[in-house]
């Protein structure tokens, strides 16, 4: 029997979700709702658009973006950021120290209850893949100590190999 995403959320701690570049916008059309719908606080790790971008997204579909709070690896790579209460700013994305900080920073500061981290095929562009293999399953052991949710997304066609190496860390690959 197939699960809903909602299911899949609420059944599993660290799920990888995976589509294909072509239906990125659609899978986030998708994601975002579910991931509002069923988390009291979710942690947002943005490596594709600046977080000001996502939240002008989430107010378009009438999501509760005071449920959100933002870690941004790609705004500071262009200009100076701006002061958010609900935005931590890294550097960018190379900046793996700083955004794993950030991210236990969310679970332990912001206490969300699940941390979604928007794409983790982005990373091999700055890094080679076994960094980010390493630093994502880093990642994933924070979240399972703490006893928290983790969700990642995964481009098929940028990140094969890093979606076959963790296939052996995380709960559930869902397909989108």
């Amino acid at each position: 029997m197939k699960m809903s995403i909602s299911e899949d959320i609420a059944d599993s701690q660290i799920m990888l979700f995976v589509s294909s570049k072509i239906k990125y916008n659609s899978v986030m059309e998708i994601l975002q709702p579910e991931l509002e719908k069923t988390c009291q606080k979710i942690g947002y790790i943005t490596l594709n658009k600046p977080f000001m971008t996502i939240i002008s997204d989430l107010k378009k579909k009438n999501l509760d973006t005071s449920k959100f709070y933002f870690v941004d690896a790609i705004t500071a790579t262009v200009q100076s950021p701006p002061q958010a209460d609900n935005c931590i700013f890294v550097s960018s994305p190379t900046a793996l120290t700083d955004m794993g900080l950030s991210y236990s920073s969310l679970f332990n500061e912001k206490d969300c209850d699940l941390v979604f981290f928007d794409t983790i095929s982005t990373l091999i562009v700055y890094q080679d893949i076994g960094s980010v293999i390493k630093f994502v399953h880093n990642l994933i052991t924070k979240a399972r100590v703490m006893n928290k949710k983790a969700a990642f997304l995964a481009l098929k066609e940028d990140s094969e190999e890093l979606i076959k190496d963790l296939t052996m860390f995380v709960d559930k690959i869902i397909e989108i």
